[in-house]
């Protein structure tokens, strides 16, 4: 990757089994978007609400029954244009 802190599909990846298998979840669907930083490509990468759309749409979800958790501004900004709730991470894994 060209972005200084871009990382490896593969790291990405690992970073999300490794989420997975501490939630006990077992086998999962796991969206993430692939756009290197600087200006967003596509409206995929959060606080755009691609990957939200693209999963209501195709779970038949009930956005205000979803829980988003996330750690940054933009995760909270993306579960509000997805009609998710939102929760903290450090108050949601506690």
């Amino acid at each position: 990757p060209d972005h200084k802190k871009a990382v490896t599909v593969a790291q990405v990846e690992a970073c999300i089994q490794t989420t997975l298998d501490g939630l006990k979840v077992g086998d999962f669907p796991v969206l993430f978007s692939q756009d290197a930083g600087g200006a967003p490509q596509s409206y995929w990468p959060k606080p755009h609400p691609g990957m939200g759309v693209q999963l209501i749409e195709t779970y038949k979800l009930d956005p205000t029954s979803c829980v988003f958790v996330g750690d940054r501004t933009t995760d909270r900004t993306f579960a509000f244009r997805c009609g998710f709730q939102f929760a903290w991470a450090h108050d949601y894994f506690r």
